[in-house]
């Protein structure tokens, strides 16, 4: 699973997955060129780990980017119609 955040024109990227290597789960974080590459043995360490990151940037400022894509695509967007059957 892949986040993206957003603060004054900076670009946060978080991506939970498992590890190919090991046996396991990263989260890997990407800053301005930097990332932190994190391990964890099971799903429940790093779900616990990632309400921590999600609570530092939320307290923080930065904004989920897909949030606000979505809040914003349901008041723009026509819902489609229905097809009609042959």
């Amino acid at each position: 699973m892949i986040w993206l955040f957003h603060r004054r024109g900076e670009y946060v990227t978080c991506e939970v997955r498992t590890c190919l290597e090991d046996a396991g789960f990263e989260l890997l974080m990407t800053s301005e060129g930097r990332s932190c590459r994190e391990w964890y043995a099971d799903a429940s360490e790093i779900e616990r780990r990632w309400q921590q990151v999600r609570s530092r940037l939320d307290r923080e400022g930065w904004g989920d980017v897909y949030e606000r894509w979505s809040a914003a695509a349901r008041r723009n967007v026509t819902p489609p119609r229905r097809c009609a059957r042959a």
